[in-house]
């Protein structure tokens, strides 16, 4: 006896960009949900899926308020990496600025960071 599972999919988070499902083909949705399928292993291709949120679910093999709270879920993980990432930039971009310190390179140039305004200048509080 041969078993077969159901497709997995990975949860993106929603957009108002595509408003048709691409299972069942409704057209009047607000906004669809980006899924990811996956395969046996639990990769992904890369491909995408737009689904309403019912479809979804029973793709997905859930419930709909289960389905939607992994949606929600989804989208901070997606939003806190960014933050994260912004911070990480912006902390690189100080050091960068703080490598500048009395060289030509500084926003205020060699002689106006060190001497005249006795080592804080304004790039280099």
């Amino acid at each position: 006896m041969t078993q077969t599972t159901a497709p997995a999919f990975r949860i993106v988070g929603r957009t108002d960009q595509v408003t048709e499902c691409e299972h069942c083909s409704r057209t009047d949705l607000t906004h669809t949900v980006v899924l990811v399928p996956l395969d046996a292993d639990g990769t992904d291709d890369g491909d995408v899926v737009h689904y309403g949120a019912v479809c979804g679910a029973r793709a997905a093999g859930v419930g709909l308020a289960a389905f939607r709270r992994a949606i929600t879920a989804a989208e901070r993980a997606r939003v806190e990496a960014a933050r994260a990432e912004r911070a990480r930039a912006e902390i690189v971009d100080r050091a960068a600025v703080r490598l500048t310190y009395g060289t030509a390179e500084c926003l205020s140039g060699p002689t106006m960071c060190r001497i005249e305004l006795g080592g804080s200048c304004v790039a280099h509080p």
